[in-house]
């Protein structure tokens, strides 16, 4: 193999994406980007949306939790420093990754396997709990689907199992189902399809349990490294910021719109309101009563699709729905490739009883506006 053609993070191939390759040389770990706000980019009203350590985490279960590589992207202020609430949840993060992973309530289990690799201690279930990655269990060639029972030193209360396997080793395991002794019997409790490095298994709720069985199911002889169970950590982070005051959905009234409409103040980002916007080319929300409004967000629909989503705007309002006043006006950058909430902020609070939202330019044709969630901030 050419030096040019070795792989390499950032080099992928497309067709193999789902599956991986049987037999292949190479173990490349995925890779995870997500950023730390809705954008990849620092916005001011955006402080308070920072991703809280339980959303983080999540995305850890989902990530490194999956053999994968967890690459979070930060959004410095225009002076260079991180916000506040993005330090915070941060510095709340580690301490929930910390606090869940520092009592492994597996440690001191004792464990029988169905079979032995040639009956070899080098081969035990013990090592499964010796915090060696690279030790392990392995069957022998011709048993591909052992079953091992895992008796805990006394019961625990958990709701994550780590699995992972000698990655040196290659990945050889194709799927695992883990059983719990309940009442006299086995109980199914979990599964998985791959454990590779590293495999979290988050339980839907949690289970106390003295006894579990571990079945594997492999290609070849399988070679299990950990076994480990965990209590995730609780985690009460609030941002510092309260969420800004909106009018309530039910109290907004499009006024220029169809039928459909409703579906864009229906609480629903899933849902998304088709228009086509004639010679007036605005839409024209009437408020319940004249209000002190900040701002409004536009929610760009959620399918994907650009079709009727603006790239610039310009908002106005009214008093009295006849004499209007551009208050703001701007583009909406990259939300082609990142379809999160657009919150607009105006530079002084207005008095309106309707506001106008302006596309000025949309990604498809000018005539068509979608939308998924108009909300209008109060002061």
């Amino acid at each position: 193999m050419s030096p040019a053609s070795l792989p390499v993070p950032g080099e992928v191939d497309n067709s193999n994406l789902p599956t991986g390759t049987r037999g292949g040389e190479f173990w490349i770990p995925a890779e995870c980007d997500v950023p730390q706000r809705p954008g990849w980019f620092y916005h001011e009203d955006q402080n308070d949306k920072v991703k809280t350590p339980n959303q983080l985490f999540e995305i850890y279960l989902k990530s490194v939790g999956r053999g994968g590589n967890m690459n979070l992207g930060l959004a410095p202020m225009p002076n260079g420093m991180l916000h506040d609430n993005d330090v915070k949840s941060l510095a709340a993060f580690g301490e929930k990754v910390k606090a869940t992973f520092s009592d492994n309530l597996a440690a001191g289990a004792t464990a029988k396997a169905s079979n032995v690799r040639e009956n070899n201690a080098l081969f035990s279930e013990k090592n499964l709990f010796d915090n060696d990655r690279y030790s392990y269990y392995a069957s022998d060639d011709n048993v591909l689907s052992p079953s091992i029972e895992i008796t805990l030193a006394h019961d625990q209360e958990f709701d994550l199992i780590r699995l992972r396997e000698n990655i040196k080793l290659g990945q050889r395991i194709d799927s695992v189902k883990v059983d719990v002794w309940v009442n006299g019997s086995w109980k199914p409790l979990a599964s998985a399809t791959s454990i590779g490095s590293n495999r979290l298994i988050k339980l839907a709720e949690p289970v106390r349990a003295t006894k579990l069985r571990v079945h594997l199911y492999a290609p070849v002889a399988p070679t299990l490294s950990d076994f480990a169970l965990f209590k995730e950590a609780k985690s009460d982070f609030k941002f510092d910021q309260a969420d800004r005051k909106k009018i309530a959905k039910d109290q907004l009234n499009i006024i220029s719109g169809d039928k459909h409409s409703k579906k864009a103040v229906d609480n629903d980002d899933k849902t998304v309101w088709e228009a086509i916007l004639s010679s007036q080319k605005f839409v024209e929300i009437r408020l319940p009563k004249t209000e002190l409004i900040t701002g409004m967000s536009y929610m760009p629909r959620q399918d994907r699709k650009i079709k009727g989503v603006p790239a610039k705007y310009e908002i106005q309002t009214s008093i009295d729905g006849k004499e209007w006043k551009t208050v703001a006006s701007g583009e909406f950058s990259n939300i082609r490739a990142n379809a999160t909430e657009q919150s607009i902020t105006f530079d002084t609070a207005q008095e309106a009883h309707y506001i106008r939202f302006i596309p000025n330019e949309v990604l498809s044709d000018d005539k068509e506006f979608s939308v998924a969630e108009f909300d209008i901030y109060l002061k």
